[in-house]
């Protein structure tokens, strides 16, 4: 299924790693940005430079809009970061996203994705949902050795080191 405005990220939450569903509104406004949501000081240290990395991309100027970005649970840390942007720049760009692929990473400001932590426990949890695609830093696949938790099943994983990577495979 294809949806505006939506992503499908792995984060961690209080109990654990989970698969959350990122939505983003858009309507044409000041700038503002207003997230909805129990987020920890770490995730929104992760989104500041979502804006400036929306912009890169999607050649659109974001302070002719309102942005209100929805995350439904708890979260913290900058894991679910490549997620908001995609929800973001879908909903900004009209480009729908895949609620069967996930997006897990942590943004630098020049729109590198970083590894996050806890990738084996992120992977089951995608496996689990019956997601056809991850995509995650390529850093992280190190960690998924043969003595990791996480045991490859159907679940495709694509590496990406940079968000215009992304962009180009939509």
């Amino acid at each position: 299924m294809l949806k505006i405005g939506q992503a499908m990220g792995l984060a961690w939450t209080p109990s654990g790693s989970s698969l959350i569903q990122v939505k983003t509104k858009i309507r044409k406004g000041a700038g503002t940005l207003l997230i909805e949501g129990d987020i920890g000081a770490s995730f929104y240290l992760a989104m500041k430079d979502i804006p400036a990395l929306l912009e890169l991309h999607s050649g659109l100027d974001i302070s002719k809009f309102n942005i209100r970005l929805t995350i439904p649970s708890p979260i913290d840390g900058p894991s679910a970061a490549l997620a908001v942007f995609m929800s973001m720049h879908s909903a900004l760009t009209k480009s729908p996203v895949s609620q069967r692929k996930a997006f897990v990473g942590e943004l630098s400001r020049n729109g590198d994705i970083l590894p996050v932590g806890e990738i084996s426990s992120k992977l089951e949890v995608a496996e689990r949902a019956q997601l056809d695609m991850v995509f995650l830093p390529p850093d992280n696949l190190t960690e998924l050795t043969s003595d990791s938790k996480y045991k490859p099943g159907y679940l495709t994983l694509v590496p990406a080191k940079t968000i215009k990577e992304i962009l180009n495979y939509y």
